[in-house]
């Protein structure tokens, strides 16, 4: 915990502080920063840092690569008064309208929306992939009570997966959490579902006639 401490205030310090970060999100591996001015950034001095692997400027972000310490790190730069998707009080710079500056706010959107998302969805895929290998080996069968609560496990992140988008889509556009989960819980109650599924076969009927 001292170490991410004390990685976390090297990196804001070299970063420019607080101040210059208009919104931080993180992967696996990266902490990516959304700079106000990249060249407050002291790039040499954040690379060697104890602790940080490397270094990426793309997609209008300043990628800090940490590894599997990310997380303890973005919660640290969190305490430190870092916000993803924190709005500033100062005037925000509007830039061209360009083909180049769309796509990266697109890609900026899915990055930050789904790579949170990544722990529960490799976690939710391992533990299919368990509970396959355990009934092919014939340690379980598809029946056994065992076998169902894995598969289970294994499908609720993707089965909730509305849910999961709108809470982490609530946070990169610093918007209402519970409404966000308002709305998509909508996807996945089982009147809507039964409705959507009668329309489809509906559909489907249709065609084949």
């Amino acid at each position: 915990m001292a170490n991410d401490q004390k990685m976390a205030d090297e990196i804001l310090k070299n970063i420019g502080g607080s101040g210059n970060v208009k919104n931080l999100t993180h992967c696996m591996t990266r902490l990516r920063f959304v700079l106000k001015d990249e060249s407050k950034a002291k790039d040499e001095n954040i690379k060697n840092i104890d602790g940080v692997m490397g270094l990426r400027k793309q997609g209008g972000q300043y990628q800090v690569i940490v590894g599997n310490n990310v997380s303890q790190t973005y919660t640290e730069l969190m305490k430190l008064g870092v916000s993803g998707g924190a709005k500033s009080n100062e005037p925000v710079e509007k830039k061209k309208l360009t083909f180049k500056q769309v796509g990266i706010n697109i890609l900026d959107a899915i990055i930050g929306t789904m790579s949170p998302l990544i722990p529960a969805i490799i976690g939710g895929s391992m533990i299919k992939l368990l509970a396959m290998l355990l009934n092919m080996t014939g340690v379980l069968s598809v029946d056994s009570s065992t076998y169902n609560i894995l598969n289970t496990i294994g499908d609720a992140p993707f089965f909730f997966l509305p849910m999961l988008v709108a809470v982490s889509a609530a946070r990169k556009f610093n918007s209402n959490v519970f409404l966000a989960l308002a709305i998509a819980s909508v996807m996945v109650h089982p009147v809507f579902m039964e409705i959507m599924e009668i329309l489809l076969l509906s559909k489907m009927n249709k065609m084949v006639i």
